[in-house]
């Protein structure tokens, strides 16, 4: 039977190589779909696509990448390495997403498995339902990641960073970006880093709390709402004004002159600030 596949697939004919390489014209993209097969992605410096334990289609500047199991029940990583100028989207629905060094542009879809991305210096799209998604050593424009039932960790990174969970935490560690925007609605959300000056931060969590670790010269303005939660911080704040008469705590506390903006949001979970390097 598979002696038979083979033959047909032979007779098919086209531009489907398995385990083959290509070159990439520029401004091309590669689209990758492999359902439940673990992916490993890097990139190189020519211009090459290169697979394999997959399929790769070539349609002029759109080359597909994907793996049929029938023909492959060796199983195993598909390997893939591309070009970094390259735009990239990979799909797929159980398997797990390896990428070292991130292309220009990525985007990144599973179901459940995991993503885990190092290096990078274009943008960054990814989305898990059930996997966790793990970012290290981004140093790109944006980042954007969505885990909706697992946890985010990025650490060293900067550029434009969104990341947002429904009940996994959010864990941003060693972050320089003047625009930061993290959410979890059941789970932690923790920040470590300077605040840029006139950069824009939002943090939000309903039932988790949120902790940010920043350094003892922070100039910034909190503008801090909660419910249940309480506001503790280990640096003095320079001034704190507002409160309501209705059970709800909606106030400023600013520490230095106020130079970055920073709105944080929490239902009953605590706010913490934490002085960078302390104990």
């Amino acid at each position: 039977m598979l002696a038979q596949l083979l033959f047909a697939v032979a007779l098919l004919g086209g531009t489907s190589e398995p385990d083959t390489s290509a070159r990439l014209p520029r401004g091309g993209s590669v689209e990758i779909d492999v359902h439940t097969r673990n992916v490993s992605i890097r990139t190189g410096t020519s211009d090459l696509v290169s697979v394999r334990n997959g399929t790769l289609d070539v349609d002029g500047k759109t080359f597909s990448i994907s793996a049929d199991d029938l023909l492959r029940n060796h199983g195993g990583n598909i390997d893939i390495v591309l070009p970094i100028w390259a735009r990239v989207s990979v799909s797929t629905y159980t398997g797990n997403i390896i990428v070292d060094g991130a292309p220009e542009r990525l985007e990144v879809q599973t179901f459940q498995g995991t993503i885990r991305v190092t290096g990078g210096a274009g943008s960054l799209d990814l989305q898990s339902a059930a996997g966790a998604i793990t970012v290290t050593d981004f140093k790109g424009n944006r980042l954007s990641a969505d885990a909706t039932g697992n946890d985010i960790t990025v650490t060293n990174a900067s550029g434009r960073i969104e990341a947002a969970s429904v009940s996994g935490n959010v864990r941003l560690r060693g972050i320089r970006s003047p625009h930061v925007e993290a959410t979890s609605v059941s789970g932690v959300v923790e920040f470590e880093g300077p605040f840029a000056t006139d950069g824009r931060y939002a943090f939000e969590s309903h039932a988790g709390g949120i902790m940010l670790t920043l350094p003892a010269d922070v100039d910034a303005q909190l503008h801090i709402s909660t419910f249940g939660g309480k506001f503790l911080t280990q640096i003095p704040a320079t001034r704190r004004a507002g409160r309501n008469d209705d059970g709800d705590d909606d106030f400023v506390a600013v520490f230095g002159k106020g130079a970055a903006h920073v709105t944080i949001d929490s239902f009953s979970g605590d706010i913490r600030v934490l002085k960078a390097g302390g104990r």
